[in-house]
């Protein structure tokens, strides 16, 4: 097992380009250490890559890759992949989240885990949920890439770097969903709330809004790929629909207890006539404030949730909520084509963007006439 596991560091290494042809290798004991194996299987596949054409050595034992290195490391992990009729996929997760997640607690996340579940299992995977502990993460990392195939990543954020990096460095399979760690080379697949938010602006504008704001959290800036966030997409289309002078606030960051700010950006003149949020709880938070009192959703206030909000119980003030939902058995089958590429040696794209279904309620209406009150 440990000697198969060092073959398909040294195969993903030269199919994905990360070692190219000429380029002399770290030394065995490099090797041995990065992977925390001891130095003699590293040595076996090493003198089998030469007779197999993958490496050269020279005379003072230097391990070079040959100009053919590459294309028979594709082939090699292909034929790997066909062999391998069950394959084994671990998922990933904090240890705080019940085994599967809980869906009244973490609906999200428990859509998540059931969608690529399936479609591992139809894809020939054998799949298991595993809990990762934030003490000892170097072991536990070590173990999966000891026993299994590839990794998927649930909501690991950067206090799990230890696996994180790890898991990058062993060459394992490994697919993180919405995030993104500077400094780790693992891919994502995310959620086009990027997109998602230009259609929004698209829809406030169509329906006469001028005066829009946007509530996020300033949290995702250190977690998430900056490409993929909302606001990105929110304020170039603010721009490019020519309202963003008209804004008294484009963009509202919060953390943590931010009920008072809210308040504020309820009570500033003009009076914004539309409003979108990130996190749709906020929304609940928003219906308890002095500010919002006697505002009617939409005739006032027409307001939208980038995510899905079926999860979520609205007060009474609010019609069903426009939003947008994931199609999750599509996601789950995007997350399993990418990780058999990575698995049969072939180079993923770095992010890949799974689209939103837009579920368009009457919570948005008409900006008001007395929108400038």
């Amino acid at each position: 097992m440990v000697k198969d596991r060092v073959q398909r560091y040294l195969l993903q290494k030269l199919a994905t380009g990360e070692w190219t042809p000429g380029r002399v290798l770290p030394s065995l004991r490099k090797i041995s250490y990065e992977l925390r194996v001891s130095h003699q299987p590293v040595y076996l596949v090493w003198q089998e890559a030469v007779t197999q054409g993958l490496l050269t050595r020279n005379a003072r034992e230097e391990a070079t890759v040959t100009d053919k290195g590459p294309d028979l490391a594709r082939a090699m992990l292909a034929e790997l992949a066909r062999r391998n009729d069950l394959k084994r996929l671990a998922i990933l997760q904090p240890h705080n989240f019940s085994v599967p997640p809980n869906p009244q607690i973490a609906p999200l996340q428990y859509q998540l885990v059931q969608a690529v579940s399936a479609a591992a299992a139809a894809c020939g995977y054998e799949s298991r949920i595993i809990p990762i502990q934030e003490t000892d993460q170097l072991h536990q990392a070590a173990a999966v890439v000891h026993a299994y195939d590839a990794a998927f990543l649930v909501e690991l954020s950067p206090q799990y770097l230890p696996v994180l990096t790890h898991l990058a460095e062993s060459g394992l399979p490994t697919l993180m969903y919405q995030r993104k760690i500077p400094g780790v080379n693992i891919p994502s697949l995310t959620t086009d709330d990027y997109g998602a938010a230009k259609r929004l602006v698209e829809l406030f504008v169509n329906n006469g809004h001028r005066n829009i704001a946007f509530i996020t959290t300033l949290h995702a800036d250190t977690i998430m790929d900056e490409r993929n966030l909302a606001r990105f997409g929110w304020l170039e289309a603010l721009e490019s629909t020519g309202i963003l002078p008209d804004c008294v606030m484009p963009v509202l960051f919060t953390r943590g207890d931010s009920e008072h700010l809210f308040d504020k950006l309820l009570a500033l003149r003009p009076r914004i006539t539309g409003l979108v949020v990130t996190a749709p709880q906020t929304l609940v938070t928003l219906a308890q404030l002095p500010h919002f009192a006697g505002l009617r959703v939409p005739e006032d206030l027409s307001v939208a949730a980038i995510s899905t909000v079926g999860h979520v119980s609205f007060p009474a003030v609010f019609p069903p909520v426009t939003c947008f939902d994931v199609d999750w058995p599509r996601a789950g089958q995007c997350a399993m084509e990418m990780i058999d590429k990575m698995i049969s040696g072939q180079t993923p794209p770095k992010n890949i963007r799974v689209p939103l279904q837009l579920r368009l309620t009457e919570s948005i209406g008409p900006a008001p006439s007395h929108a400038t009150a």
